[in-house]
């Protein structure tokens, strides 16, 4: 709560999913600083260090033994027991691999997501005719790699890499077949007089949920980057030749319709991943850099290594 000072929410609430990217967030940062060069870094990774260390008994409070998964959330004093981490092809999977790799959880937590009911894969129709093997994302790009911020997926599981390819062969042809050259994903709407969240984006046929796909979004575009570094940019250029009013005084807009209108509002997650997306590959250095100090490295390889597609 922020809104007088500081404070804890009254209903105590925890994000799984959150903290997962928290837990990645901070690695990362440790990883830049896995070699510190002055007293302040030195201070900064001490101070990392120890939270992530007090993480380790929250993790396993949101383990669900009977079930073998994470819990969504906490709350109240308690899990939230109608909410579980149960689908791999979205961000959560972020708090899969924190809570194994700093609670020591069984990877059942992993493997478990990996289960053709928490994995479903599905067939899709191109525009050219070719029919493409793709994961199920539960709505748009957002959720099927926000992972790659800091995991490099691409590298760690050949299946993987081919299953972000074959998204991206959907999201692209989706894209290039549309009057908005830009990728799907959860973004502000554009035409409302005040900020509106639009969960629901992504490409019809192509995600597990009931998803809209008429609006593109620059951070979707963005995160594109780790997949396909030369579409993204590509996608960028063309929306901005298309929608040069996608530009404000601070950068991108959030997000605009077939129809033209833009939503003229900054989302803060939003152009985070789109600033990150395009130097993931440092923080996913970063991250290996980290876990090799802590002897986990082999521990995330083994998550991604028998990965099936």
């Amino acid at each position: 709560e922020l809104e007088d000072s500081i404070k804890v929410a009254e209903d105590e609430s925890l994000s799984s999913y959150d903290n997962g990217n928290l837990s990645l967030s901070l690695m990362a940062v440790a990883g830049a600083f896995s070699k510190p060069e002055n007293t302040f870094q030195e201070a900064i990774k001490k101070d990392i260090q120890d939270m992530l260390s007090e993480q380790k008994t929250g993790w396993q409070k949101l383990y669900d033994p009977n079930k073998g998964l994470l819990y969504g959330g906490y709350k109240c004093g308690k899990p939230v027991a109608s909410l579980w981490i149960d689908r791999f092809y979205t961000e959560a999977r972020t708090a899969a691999v924190a809570a194994i790799l700093l609670a020591d959880l069984p990877k059942q937590v992993w493997f478990n997501l990996l289960r053709s009911g928490n994995c479903p894969r599905s067939e899709y129709a191109l525009s050219n005719g070719r029919s493409v093997s793709f994961l199920k994302p539960w709505q748009g790009a957002f959720q099927a790699w926000m992972p790659l911020l800091f995991i490099p997926e691409c590298d760690l599981s050949p299946a993987l890499k081919k299953a972000h390819n074959n998204y991206a062969a959907i999201q692209l042809d989706y894209a290039y077949n549309s009057n908005v050259r830009l990728l799907r994903s959860a973004a502000a709407r554009p035409g409302c007089p005040e900020y509106v969240y639009e969960p629901c984006i992504g490409i019809f046929n192509a995600s597990e949920d009931w998803v809209r796909s008429d609006i593109g979004s620059p951070h979707a575009t963005a995160l594109l980057y780790p997949v396909n570094p030369n579409a993204a940019v590509d996608l960028f250029k063309k929306a901005l030749k298309d929608f040069p009013g996608l530009i404000g005084p601070l950068g991108f807009y959030d997000s605009v319709s077939e129809s033209g209108s833009i939503a003229k509002v900054y989302l803060a997650l939003d152009q985070l991943q789109m600033l990150l997306a395009f130097v993931s590959g440092a923080n996913q250095q970063y991250l290996l850099d980290y876990l090799d100090s802590e002897d986990k490295l082999e521990t995330l390889k083994s998550l991604y290594a028998n990965i099936q597609f």
